[in-house]
């Protein structure tokens, strides 16, 4: 075993809790945990919208020279600037080997591949900061992991105060407001909010004059991160059914796409609320 393997297996069997945020093409999609303590290796990684699997966590006993099943779980291996090279690694969502390769290296940045799919990684002071692939981001988050977890929170919404005036956030966001014209439901079947991202996707590339729209919908004493489109200042709920009942005991608060990430997490911590009045009205 070289030295540089020694000491990568010392940090990674070490305490270690790291949380990153993913974009998909500039869509705030999810938030990963990964966490080293007493030897054991947990991934978990919850999405902010209802799009498939929303909560998915795995945990491993890593040995003595932090591997599983003789491999290196991918993200630790990212975790620090690799060495330049080809080697498996233990992918984490589905449990099985896969290649990575670095093609050039510095303190700062590394360059190679996952399965020949490019990749560019960003250090800042020898820890993962950022991680680029096509159409993806992973950007790192600071401070410490909220009390809450995500998974026990996303699926069923942010409580909600009550509050003189509409439906906002406190503190106040640049760019939030709310939806003041009508949101009028345009699914059909079966198919219903637990599929509103996926919904207003199809939308948008069924019709290039729509806009997709992340914020949030507040229903029944409860905000959820959900996802909408509008046309000019008329706003769609592709996943809203027309028949549908209590319609208008729903609000809608749109978010700054770029930020909504970033929101959902602060409101997860308890940095911000959504408070508005306690009985319904616009």
């Amino acid at each position: 075993m070289t030295v540089l393997t020694l000491l990568l297996a010392a940090c990674c069997l070490g305490p270690l809790d790291e949380r990153f945020l993913l974009t998909l093409s500039g869509l705030p999609m999810a938030v990963l945990r990964v966490e080293v303590r007493d030897g054991v290796y947990r991934y978990e990684a919850t999405h902010f919208l209802d799009e498939g699997e929303t909560h998915f966590a795995r945990s491993w006993v890593l040995d003595e020279r932090g591997e599983v099943e003789g491999l290196r779980p991918e993200v630790l291996w990212l975790l620090e600037p690799p060495p330049v090279g080809c080697r498996p690694v233990f992918e984490e969502r589905r449990a099985t080997r896969e290649t990575l390769c670095i093609d050039e290296r510095t303190s700062t940045r590394a360059v190679g591949r996952l399965e020949q799919v490019p990749f560019t990684a960003r250090y800042d002071g020898g820890r993962l900061s950022g991680l680029t692939f096509p159409g993806a981001e992973w950007t790192r988050l600071e401070g410490r992991p909220p009390k809450a977890k995500p998974s026990q929170v996303f699926g069923r919404g942010f409580e909600v105060g009550a509050a003189s005036g509409p439906w906002r956030l406190e503190p106040a966001v640049k760019g939030a407001r709310l939806v003041t014209t009508p949101v009028r439901g345009t699914a059909s079947g079966a198919e219903g909010r637990q599929r509103c991202l996926v919904l207003a996707r199809d939308a948008v590339h069924e019709d290039a004059r729509l806009t997709l729209v992340l914020g949030l919908m507040v229903e029944g004493g409860r905000a959820y991160p959900h996802a909408w489109v509008r046309r000019g200042a008329r706003h769609e709920d592709p996943s809203l059914l027309p028949s549908d009942e209590g319609v208008e005991a729903r609000w809608y608060i749109e978010l700054p796409r770029e930020s909504a990430g970033q929101l959902y997490l602060e409101l997860l911590d308890g940095q911000r609320r959504v408070v508005g009045p306690t009985e319904p009205g616009p």
